[in-house]
């Protein structure tokens, strides 16, 4: 699929869209559900929505389009878990918390 040159370039730019629309999705996502800056319980359960939504769209595209099969012993979920824990949660954990304090208009730029 990325072999071809073409192909390589475009998927490319739809990664780094999707990449780039996180910060204003989530920011319209706690205006939309009017969640308060101080509210980490709602910040985390949305991110956990998004996160297992994009889960079971990995597992469908694995399952249907993937070469190889997905096995899970006990030592795959293990460290799947301390994967999970280490890294993915406490990365998106602060991350959402930080979205959540910034405020940077449209109309605004970054002046050091």
């Amino acid at each position: 699929m990325l072999k071809n040159k073409k192909n390589a370039v475009i998927f490319s730019l739809i990664a780094m869209f999707l990449w780039g629309s996180a910060i204003p999705l989530i920011k319209s996502t706690y205006q939309v559900l009017q969640v308060e800056s101080y509210d980490t319980f709602a910040k985390v359960y949305i991110a956990g929505i998004r996160f297992f939504m994009a889960g079971i769209l990995a597992f469908f595209y694995a399952k249907n389009f993937g070469k190889n099969k997905i096995s899970f012993s006990k030592v795959n979920i293990k460290l799947v878990i301390i994967l999970a824990i280490l890294q993915t949660f406490l990365q998106y954990f602060f991350y959402y918390i930080a979205v959540s304090y910034t405020h940077l208009r449209a109309h605004e730029t970054l002046r050091y």
